[in-house]
């Protein structure tokens, strides 16, 4: 074998270690990339839950939900029949 061939065998060879190198680290690689994207995913979901959840508690409890006007309106009511029971109360004693 020339001087040139055996170059070229051994520029063959080093090709070939450094492909299976290459293939090694891009198999790795790949793994830790699929590991990220279930991670990213995971947090998303629990990050649309609890947007999901904050929403539905301001919906339900909030400054304009159901929940606070049936509650301003039960403490008028409130009010309102304390005053009736309160006038009807003197009503009686006066007459």
């Amino acid at each position: 074998m020339s001087a040139s061939q055996e170059r070229l065998a051994a520029l063959v060879a080093r090709g070939e270690r450094e492909r299976l190198v290459l293939v090694e680290e891009v198999t790795d690689l790949r793994g830790e990339i699929e590991s990220r994207r279930t991670q990213l995913k995971v947090a998303g979901w629990l990050a649309g839950g609890l947007a999901a959840g904050i929403t539905a508690a301001f919906r339900l409890f909030g400054r304009r939900s159901l929940a606070r006007r049936v509650g301003r309106y039960s403490s008028t009511a409130s009010l309102v029949i304390g005053l009736v029971r309160g006038a009807l109360r003197l009503r009686s004693l006066f007459f």
